[in-house]
């Protein structure tokens, strides 16, 4: 038996993208909407879809040789959702309380990213031909019967770089840092370069957080409303895209029916499927990881050369559903809360949606009090957040958010003199009464 019916709880989650709209206008913070939107596109209304026939649920025993997924196993999905949703939101706002600043552009320009900039660009030109050559390698070792999952993963990821060097020309652009016409020159053709190699049907993800990170940069100096009128513009120009690149994976004739229908029937968003499917593995055919899915993150990076044994990520690949010699690895996302659910059920993710809030709030404080590297890793966070809600293999999500942002990662900390002083006033207000306890605590002690 059910708690709520499917629209008590649709009507939620359009209450909490009311409520984060209107935390947007006054905050000037996108992330709640961000979570609100998303999560509302991948459950509530992909039930309602179905629900009305103008989809079917995805095939888990043709596929996998699961359950078959019902209306009745999809609306219990949409609890669980529903309730890391609520919980992440709640956890967020309660600790973000601040306003986030409007940057203003007419102030002097920085004199760090002046003197970094021609290096950004010249490094943003040679990323260019290294990850095209680094595709094509991969995709010629594949066609001679390698895999992804085994050795060629970090050939594969490479191109990713380029979203963090296109992160920064944006930046740089932004703030005037392009002033004479050959360096924007040299970012258009970066930038342009980086299109073409991320708009690809097998890497739309890639092109979707770096159009996210663009956004966030550019209207980082407009008001609220004018950003939310801005946002919402490019974001359903992305999902146009996103669509667009996922009618090429089927056809390489673009059908303007095909690309709508796929948009309005949310067969890009099959999360609520994939969050059925989780809850038929965990516990039945797995037992709850019980926190190892995020401990994983930290052995991801080892190479397979130098671990022959490592385990692979996703219960698809754990269980041997599939061939992972022939195809590599392989699964469905069930949103960031199937993730936490194979920790340890409803439990899991309540646990984990109020502990990634605290994270998400603590992050977007600690920017505010930055000046352009708060830009830049509110625009990370902002466009990792896509990927991170899809949900999945948390270990690779962070590895492809560790592949995307290295460059920006870098440039941070070329400059983390000011960052650790930014870090030491913010620990102070962050942990105001720690503090205060330790001062009495060694007062007592050396009395």
């Amino acid at each position: 038996m059910h708690v709520f019916h499917f629209s008590e709880l649709f009507v939620i989650q359009l209450i909490l993208i009311v409520v984060s709209t209107i935390w947007f206008l006054r905050r000037n913070d996108e992330i709640p909407i961000l979570i609100s939107v998303l999560l509302f596109y991948v459950a509530s209304y992909r039930y309602l879809v179905v629900d009305l026939e103008l989809d079917e649920w995805m095939n888990a025993y043709a596929t996998f040789g699961l359950y078959y997924i019902t209306d009745e196993s999809a609306l219990s999905a949409l609890h669980y959702i529903v309730l890391g949703h609520v919980c992440l939101l709640i956890s967020y706002m309660l600790r973000q309380r601040e306003v986030i600043g409007v940057v203003k552009t007419t102030q002097e320009y920085d004199l760090f990213l002046k003197q970094i900039a021609p290096k950004v660009l010249w490094f943003g030109l040679l990323l260019v031909p290294v990850s095209i050559f680094s595709s094509m390698s991969a995709f010629a070792l594949v066609l001679g019967g390698q895999t992804l999952a085994f050795g060629l993963s970090y050939l594969f990821l490479f191109p990713l770089a380029l979203i963090g060097s296109s992160t920064l020309v944006i930046l740089l652009w932004k703030f005037n840092g392009l002033a004479s016409w050959q360096s924007k020159g040299m970012a258009i053709l970066i930038l342009i370069s980086t299109f073409y190699i991320t708009f690809q049907p097998t890497s739309r993800f890639k092109f979707v957080g770096l159009l996210i990170a663009a956004a966030s940069i550019w209207f980082c100096s407009y008001s609220s409303k004018t950003r939310l009128l801005a946002l919402s513009i490019i974001s359903v120009s992305v999902i146009s895209l996103f669509t667009i690149a996922g009618t090429m994976r089927y056809s390489s004739e673009l059908e303007q029916t095909a690309v709508w229908e796929r948009f309005y029937t949310a067969e890009d968003a099959q999360m609520l499927d994939g969050f059925v499917m989780v809850r038929d593995v965990y516990p039945e055919l797995l037992d709850f990881r019980y926190g190892m899915e995020h401990l994983e993150i930290l052995a991801r990076p080892i190479p397979r050369a130098l671990w022959p044994d490592k385990p692979v990520g996703g219960y698809v690949n754990k269980l041997g559903l599939y061939n992972v010699e022939k195809h590599g690895t392989l699964g469905f996302s069930p949103t960031l809360f199937g993730s936490f659910y194979a920790e340890g059920g409803a439990i899991a993710i309540i646990f984990f949606s109020l502990l990634y809030g605290v994270i998400l709030a603590a992050l977007m404080q600690y920017s505010n009090r930055l000046s352009y590297q708060g830009i830049l890793i509110r625009a990370t966070v902002i466009s990792s957040m896509i990927p991170l809600l899809r949900g999945g293999d948390l270990p690779g999500i962070y590895g492809w958010i560790g592949m995307a942002f290295w460059p920006v990662f870098l440039v941070l900390w070329l400059d983390r003199k000011r960052l650790k002083a930014a870090s030491y006033s913010y620990s102070e207000q962050f942990f105001p009464n720690l503090k205060a306890g330790y001062q009495v605590l060694m007062h007592i002690k050396f009395r």
